[in-house]
Order: structure tokens, then C-alpha cells, then sequence
């Protein structure tokens, strides 16, 4: 039982969704919105809404919908699971709300119009579903597995409920506006540090994680112009990405060449749902960056020289030549690289030429004799005979196969 009801709270907080689990007394009730309502309101009474729970179903599964269109799933936990009674998915919103959808809640609330800027940031935090079907769907699935874990095998009922949640309006707090943005403002800077510290370990999975929690940054409330204000979101996210990034050691040249491409795609992009991609693409990118060219944890002489070989290729490259770029004994840099990176300086060099050589190979029209040249060999048969000890095949037939094999 405990193993399925970790994998459902594990499932939907990969969607950035929380997952709340009462005892009998709900206690801490006031927590299950992320505390808007005690926020919002001098004196919510909460004491409804545990009527609701005592009235629930054993074996039910319920959907709600609350006034600010923020989405829950309820339901009873097993009996015999000890010291639990109720469990709360959520919230989650369907889709992104627009300008209208936001005066239509300010309307339908009777939200006074000062905490408008407040709730809009409240609503930007909460993770978006775009299939709605396909993720009640999983729920249910998840919930009815919870039941059977226990031996309860009782169809499982499906309600769904507006407004469950909500009751008469009561009056609203005159600190709502300010406490309300604080609590916001605080678990903005919470869920962007962490997210920052995944991708500065080049962690994808748990970038999106915090990615899903993290959401966006708080605007003085909503415009119109959904795709221009995503934009400059994504503006913002790239900056703070690349430090991340930076933070880990990679070479400034890596992350501005990155980041040069997203800056175009940002501004290019005319709709919302391309924008939301990007926002995937660039997580990913930037953890890749992280993992190929991280060099946190060499020393500074040692990353200098990594990064001469890595930007210099065609360079006559060598230990002699490094050792002079950087002042240092000959000796003891190469007991020094070899320690901290696990190889010769030259074995290291032809291994990054050998890279290079590939890529040009794969992706260029250019003669085998000015790849070698580009790679730092002056001499094309010595170029060859490198590669094929490296490869196990000569640069022409390596480019023959890998050109059949790209059009098959």
C-alpha cells in the first residue's frame, strides 16, 4: 500500500503537482491551496470544508473545481492504512488562464480589485495539465491500484464537483494583497535556486522536476500579450541558466554559442505552445553542456590547458607548448594533467582531435586533407593512419558508411 501511494505522490509531483495526506483531525487543512485562502481571507472557515470530507465516499474518487479554476483530486485512503483519512491532489490548472479568465474569477469572487496583481501571481505558480483526460485517467488508475493494494476490489465511483471547495464569500483581509505576494516571492526564489543547483550538475530529470514546481516569474499581473510576456520569461530563464551553467565551470564560449541559438528561437517564435517547448529544449541543452564540458573540480592551471586544446585543434599543440603558454615545468604538468584527468596531455589531444574529426566528417562537405588540417595534422597519411588506429576504419570509408547509414 505505502509502495503504491509513494508512486502516485512521486507521479504527479513530476508534474510539479502536490500531494497532500490528511489525518483525521485536518490539522493543517489551510495548506492544501498553498495557504491562499487563510491568506486571501480575515477568517476562512475551514470548518466546511472538513464537512465535506466527513460526507465523502469510501471507494470514490473526487474531482473539483474551485472558484479560481484551480483543480483537485480528494479521496478516503484505505482503512486499513494506520494514522491516514484523506488524500488531496493538487491543485493544477487545465490550461493557462488568460486576461479574461482572470476578471472573470476577480467577478465571479467578488475579489476586491486590489488583489488582482496577488492572485494572478498565485495562479502563475500552479502547475498547467494540457491533457486533462489523459491525466484523470491516470489518477483514477493509480487510486484504483492504492484500493486493490488492500484487498478492496469495490469499483471505483467518479464525481465531479464545482466550486466543492468554496463556500458564501467572506471578507476578504485587508493584508491579503502583501502577504499573499510574499508567499508567492518566497517560494519563487526556493524553487528557483533549486533548479539552478540540478541544472549546475548538468541533472536533467530533476531540472524538470523543479522545472514543474518552479513554473515561472511573478508579473505585476496578467497581459494581453500572452506570447511577448513568455518571451521575456525566457529571456530571464536563459540568463539565469547560463550562470548556472557557468557556475559549473564550463567555458564561456560553450554557453554563449547556446545561448545565442535560444535568444534566436525565443524571438522568433509566434506561439505560446513553441515557447513552452523551449522551455524543455533549453533545460536540456544546458544540462548537456554541463555533463560534456563541466571542468568543475580540476584545478585552474589544468582547466586553462583543457580549454587551450579544446578552442585550439589546429594548433601545433604539445606538452612543451602548453608548458611555456603557462609558465610551468614540463614535468610536473604532465604529472598533474595525468592525475586530475586520467591521461597523457597527448593522449588527450588526439583524442579531442579525433572528435573533431568525426564531426567534420559527419556534417561536412569539406576534403579529408582539410579536415586534417583543421584537426592540427600538417601531414594527411599520418592524419589517416591516426584515425584508423582510433576508429578501426580510414577516414574515407568511416565518411562512406556513416553517409549511407544517414540516408538510409
Amino acid at each position: 500500500m505505502v509502495d503504491a501511494l509513494q508512486l502516485l505522490t512521486e507521479v504527479v509531483q513530476a508534474f510539479g503537482v502536490q500531494t497532500y495526506i490528511h489525518g483525521a483531525g485536518l490539522t493543517d487543512l489551510e495548506d492544501y491551496d498553498s495557504s491562499l485562502r487563510s491568506r486571501l481571507f480575515q477568517h476562512f472557515n475551514f470548518d466546511r470544508v472538513l464537512q465535506f470530507f466527513h460526507d465523502m465516499k469510501r471507494s470514490a474518487i473526487y474531482l473539483c473545481e474551485d472558484m479560481y479554476d484551480c483543480r483537485y483530486c480528494l479521496f478516503f485512503l484505505p482503512e486499513d492504512l494506520e494514522n491516514y483519512s484523506w488524500c488531496i491532489i493538487g491543485p493544477w490548472l487545465e490550461s493557462p488562464l488568460e486576461y479574461a479568465a482572470i476578471d472573470a474569477i476577480i467577478q465571479r469572487g467578488k475579489v476586491p480589485s486590489r488583489f488582482r496583481p496577488a492572485l494572478a501571481q498565485y495562479l502563475e505558480r500552479v502547475p498547467q495539465i494540457h491533457s486533462i483526460h489523459s491525466w484523470e485517467a491516470m489518477l483514477c488508475a493509480h487510486i484504483s491500484s492504492i484500493y486493490r493494494s488492500y484487498g478492496d476490489k469495490t469499483p471505483i465511483s467518479i464525481f465531479h464537483y464545482r466550486s466543492t471547495l468554496d463556500f458564501p464569500v467572506e471578507a476578504y483581509s485587508p493584508e491579503a494583497d502583501v502577504t499573499l505576494t510574499m508567499k508567492v516571492i518566497e517560494e519563487h526564489y526556493h524553487h528557483e535556486n533549486a533548479l539552478l543547483k540540478a541544472i549546475s550538475k548538468g541533472d536533467a530529470d530533476e531540472s524538470f522536476r523543479c522545472m514543474a514546481k518552479f513554473g515561472g516569474y511573478p508579473s505585476n499581473g496578467w497581459t494581453i500579450n500572452k506570447v511577448r510576456e513568455s518571451k521575456n520569461y525566457l529571456f530571464i530563464l536563459d540568463t539565469l541558466l547560463r550562470k548556472a551553467v557557468e557556475n559549473s565551470h564550463v567555458h564561456p564560449a560553450h554557453i554563449n554559442s547556446v545561448s545565442a541559438g535560444f535568444f534566436r528561437r525565443i524571438e522568433q517564435a509566434a506561439h505560446y505552445q513553441e515557447l513552452v517547448r523551449l522551455v524543455e529544449a533549453m533545460i536540456r541543452r544546458y544540462c548537456a553542456l554541463v555533463k560534456k564540458f563541466s571542468l568543475k573540480g580540476y584545478s585552474p592551471l589544468i582547466r586553462n590547458v583543457i580549454n587551450t586544446v579544446d578552442f585550439n585543434l589546429q594548433d601545433p599543440l604539445s606538452l612543451a607548448f602548453l608548458a611555456k603558454k603557462f609558465n610551468v615545468n614540463p614535468s610536473n604538468l604532465s604529472v598533474q594533467f595525468r592525475r586530475e584527468k586520467g591521461m597523457s596531455i597527448s593522449e588527450y589531444i588526439n583524442k579531442k582531435r579525433m572528435e573533431k574529426a568525426e564531426l567534420l566528417l559527419n556534417n561536412s562537405g569539406l576534403y579529408i586533407q582539410d579536415i586534417a588540417e583543421q584537426c592540427g595534422f600538417l601531414d594527411t597519411n599520418y592524419f589517416a593512419r591516426l584515425f584508423k588506429r582510433h576508429f578501426g576504419i580510414s577516414p574515407g570509408d568511416f565518411r562512406k558508411k556513416n553517409s549511407v547509414v544517414n540516408n538510409v
